[in-house]
Parts: structure tokens; C-alpha cells; sequence
């Protein structure tokens, strides 16, 4: 099975290196557009631009390699859940779509989460 990983930003590396570390029985395909890093403080124009070329880029690494399943990694705030939200209505149908779950508080920064609370978030990870 392919797991695909997609985050706007550089937490998403941590969250690859925590899910490939307990289900290393599967391949992974990482998108991190970390070129136009942090999101956070961008205009919803430019938000929806980033998100729709990265959608295009996800669409074809998920059908070039199979993947089954994507984990949407971004932050727990209002531009990463706007940006998720996006993603899983594009991604719905063509692959599951899950979001991490509870454990990562709203607001927070994926790149400061403890190893533990991102195991947990894995393992509880809700489909979208």
C-alpha cells in the first residue's frame, strides 16, 4: 500500500518521519510545498493558488504510484483546516483522506509536537 502525505509546510517532515516509523510496511509519496512556507500569514488568493497547484501535483503522484491513502499534515489552525478541507473535497473519491486526530491543539505548530503526541495523533486519525 502507498501512503501520500501531504503538508504546506515543514511539520509535515515530522509527521512522515512518525507514521513511516510505526507502519514501515508501507511505501510513502511526501508533498511539502516547504518553498512557500508558512501559509499562515498569506492572502486566501494566494491560499487557494498554492493549494490547487499542489492538488494537481498530488493528483498525479497518486495516480502515477498508486497511492491508497492520503494523510493531510496540516497544522491545526484556520489556514491548515481551510487548506485540508480543500484537499479531502478534491481528494474524496479518488483515495481515502484522513486528517491526524486529537492531541495536536487547534492553533498549534506540527513542527514543536512531541513524538508521542504525533503518535497518537496517527493512530487516531479520522477519515475526512
Amino acid at each position: 500500500m502507498h501512503i501520500g502525505i501531504f503538508d504546506s509546510g515543514f511539520g509535515g517532515l515530522t509527521i512522515f518521519k512518525s507514521i513511516r516509523a510505526r507502519l514501515p510496511e508501507y511505501d510513502y509519496i511526501y508533498l511539502g510545498d516547504n518553498a512557500r512556507t508558512p501559509y499562515g500569514n498569506r492572502s486566501f488568493d494566494a491560499i487557494f493558488r498554492f493549494s490547487k497547484e499542489c492538488i494537481d501535483e498530488l493528483f498525479r503522484r497518486v495516480e502515477a504510484n498508486g497511492v491508497q491513502e492520503v494523510v493531510l499534515a496540516t497544522n491545526p489552525n484556520m489556514t491548515g483546516e481551510a487548506t485540508a478541507a480543500f484537499l479531502a473535497d478534491r481528494l474524496r473519491g479518488r483515495v481515502r483522506v484522513t486528517r491526524l486526530a486529537s492531541g495536536l491543539p487547534v492553533g498549534g505548530d506540527l513542527e514543536y509536537a512531541a513524538e508521542v503526541t504525533l503518535g497518537r495523533a496517527l493512530s487516531g486519525r479520522r477519515e475526512m
